[in-house]
């Protein structure tokens, strides 16, 4: 099974749109790792960013 029907099926299971769920996925991992995606800095200002809208 590929990664984009995995991502499918769970979301239906949720009964959530699948966009709303690649956020979650996405929001998760930037939460979990961000020392590996982000520095510090990079992370208060997508904080700030996020906060904004």
């Amino acid at each position: 099974m590929k990664d984009k029907d995995i991502i499918t099926q769970k979301a239906r299971n949720l009964n959530t749109p699948v966009t709303h769920y690649g956020c979650i996925k996405m929001t998760a991992y930037c939460e979990l790792t961000p020392a590996l995606l982000f520095s510090q800095l990079e992370l208060e200002l997508i904080k700030e960013e996020a906060q904004k809208k």
